[in-house]
């Protein structure tokens, strides 16, 4: 029974990595897109009020810096999923705690800003975690006396 939990654990702990490497593949996407738009907007926005060119060329700016933010999300995002996916089942105690730690709070950001994919990507990885048998020490090496 602890062999198929082990299994059923790293099959969830992939298919979450899997998930947020993708869903932070389209947030850095989403990033360079904005830059095209903001860029593409902004230029036509110049065309047709040239009066106010200056004023407008703000446009591109705010579209860097939200697209900066999109894709240092999305890096990051990409960097956790593709750790999950590294993560090795059965998981020493010690990676176990901090690995629940790291998905409980990713978990409460994801509740915070509406990203529900990434929710349920991390919750697969937290449950993998809880149904994954932990690893089991090594025994010490026998002394020789008895």
């Amino acid at each position: 029974m602890e062999r198929l939990g082990g299994e059923v654990a790293a099959l969830l702990m992939k298919i979450g990595g899997i998930i947020a490497l993708i869903l932070g593949l389209f947030e850095i996407a989403k990033g360079v897109l904005t830059i095209i738009v903001a860029h593409a907007i902004g230029g036509f926005l110049s065309f047709l009020f040239p009066g106010i060119a200056e004023l407008i060329k703000i446009i591109p700016i705010g579209g860097a810096l939200l697209a900066a933010a999109y894709i240092i999300v999305g890096a990051i995002v990409v960097a956790v999923g593709y750790s999950l996916t590294k993560i090795p089942v059965p998981t020493p105690p010690e990676e176990k705690g901090r690995w629940t730690i790291i998905l409980a709070v990713l978990i409460a950001l994801a509740l915070i800003f509406g990203s529900y994919g990434l929710l349920v990507a991390f919750a697969l990885a937290l449950a993998s975690l809880l149904l994954a048998p932990s690893a089991r020490p090594p025994a010490p090496p026998p002394t020789g006396r008895y």
